[in-house]
């Protein structure tokens, strides 16, 4: 079965894919700067598509939207979580959610946890270091910690079905 765990955001959306427990791939998807209108809606919906249909992926577990304080940012990410569930309903695949203070509490023990603890906490302990980061380049900053969210949230998911991701 082909999980993928998916950190959303309006602009970037880390995700990593394991076949059962074993680490498949991981990376980001860029929708690029600027406010989430029509057009970047439906680019989000295109990748998300293209994404979730390319690798016959049986299930997709995203970080539970949070409450944020920013309206907008709150709307905007609202937006995001409805188009992954608009392309989870149109393919047939199994949707579940986890709470970010849950992963991140199972993971290194802190519910409040920093992306970069995460990042830390993976190399640490699994050798893990994030694809987009090998190819970085000066315009890409920190968007790997989007995607070592998403494979922190994949071990926090395995931890808590009593399975151990294998890398």
């Amino acid at each position: 079965m082909k999980i993928a765990f998916i950190d959303l955001s309006t602009r970037i959306i880390g995700y990593a894919i394991f076949n059962d427990e074993e680490y498949y791939i991981s990376d980001v998807i860029d929708l690029g700067k600027g406010k989430l209108g029509t057009e970047k809606c439906f680019k989000a919906y295109e990748q998300l598509k293209l994404f979730l249909g390319f690798d016959y992926i049986n299930k997709v577990v995203v970080e539970q939207q949070p409450h944020l304080r920013n309206f907008q940012a709150g709307f905007a990410l609202g937006q995001m979580h409805g188009i992954l569930k608009t392309v989870v309903g149109e393919s047939g695949i199994e949707y579940e959610t986890m709470a970010n203070n849950t992963w991140k509490e199972l993971l290194t023990g802190y519910g409040r946890a920093t992306k970069e603890a995460v990042s830390n906490y993976l190399e640490v302990y699994y050798g893990f270091k994030p694809q987009s980061r090998m190819r970085k380049k000066k315009a890409w900053g920190w968007h790997y910690l989007d995607e070592t969210d998403a494979v922190g949230m994949a071990v926090a998911w395995f931890m808590e079905n009593d399975v151990e991701a294998k890398f």
